[in-house]
């Protein structure tokens, strides 16, 4: 905890060129050596933080792939009938794409 608690002190004496160095390179928001900086965000600037946080959902969505769920409707029913094919789904299956399409058309 010593060298964390150092490295966290160093970070917020020279907070505009730690920031100067992660925005050059984003992947050491990545690195070991940098990853206490992500427990304290206040020693981030936002587009750092910005950056890190589009990255870690880019990264756990990665090995999941989900499919396209497919509702049929009628267009004076749009409502009822979406929510009737919706309810009908786990909650995995609505976070692929939703297409919709209109009876007889």
């Amino acid at each position: 905890a010593g060298q964390a608690e150092r490295f966290v002190a160093f970070a917020e004496k020279h907070r505009a060129t730690v920031n100067l160095y992660i925005r050059q390179d984003k992947s050491l928001l990545h690195n070991a050596s940098f990853s206490p900086l992500v427990r304290f965000p206040k020693l981030l600037d936002f587009d750092n933080k910005k950056f890190y946080f589009r990255s870690e959902l880019k990264r756990r969505n990665a090995n999941q792939r989900f499919g396209s769920v497919r509702l049929c409707v009628r267009r004076d029913y749009v409502f009822e009938d979406s929510f009737h094919h919706i309810v009908l789904r786990k909650p995995e299956e609505l976070k692929g794409k939703l297409n919709v399409v209109f009876q007889g058309e």
